[in-house]
């Protein structure tokens, strides 16, 4: 059945929905689900493609340049993956185990709730949003420190974005926590400065 036939653009459509029900379930934001009919390239999302989830992804950037929107699409890859294998071995359980397995949390999610923190440590793939936007106090930089260590002591991978530079990472949670995003590069994690160009101020309805 082609792809383009009212069959196939209904299954499509189905899987979609299906797919949007998996990145609600780990934590994606609601502004995020729903929001891939079509695909925006930007910096975040072309230089991302190469990370092979292995590691930490740091997406660095000025707001509103798409670091969110990409990490976003890379839960939404991997989701669908997912549903993929799923559907080659018939156990549709297995998509849905690794949504739930799945966690997207703000760093300042990660200060506040010992809960999020936890699942930030161990779950199978993390996304941690807006690094640098919790707490400056001690306590809050050694949670931080402490889900980054933990996850680079499991070889778990790790999306971050974030609007800190190397050297404001570094000042902020120390040499350690900055040492152990950057080294991992050679196990396939990777750092992506996204510009400054807005995403914002893009009219997506004439692109």
């Amino acid at each position: 059945v082609g792809p383009h036939c009212a069959y196939g653009i209904a299954v499509e459509k189905e899987l979609n929905a299906y797919v949007d029900g998996l990145m609600s379930l780990s934590g994606v934001p609601f502004r995020h689900v729903g929001n891939f009919s079509r695909y925006w390239e930007t910096t975040a999302t072309r230089d991302s493609f190469s990370w092979i989830r292995r590691g930490f992804l740091v997406l660095c950037g000025k707001p509103g340049v798409g670091k969110s929107f990409g990490a976003a699409w890379l839960v939404r890859i991997y989701l669908r993956d997912q549903v993929n294998e799923a559907y080659r071995r018939d156990t549709w359980k297995r998509a849905e185990a690794a949504a739930a397995n799945t966690c997207w949390c703000s760093a300042y999610d990660i200060v506040c709730d010992k809960n999020t923190a936890a699942k930030a440590k161990s779950f199978a793939l993390a996304v941690i949003d807006d690094l640098g936007k919790e707490s400056d106090s001690g306590h809050a930089q050694a949670a931080v420190r402490d889900v980054i260590s933990k996850r680079y002591d499991s070889k778990l991978p790790t999306v971050i974005t974030t609007e800190l530079t190397v050297p404001d990472i570094s000042n902020r949670y120390g040499r350690a926590a900055v040492e152990r995003l950057v080294e991992d590069i050679a196990h396939g994690g990777r750092f992506v400065d996204c510009g400054n160009a807005s995403m914002r101020l893009i009219d997506k309805r004439s692109a």
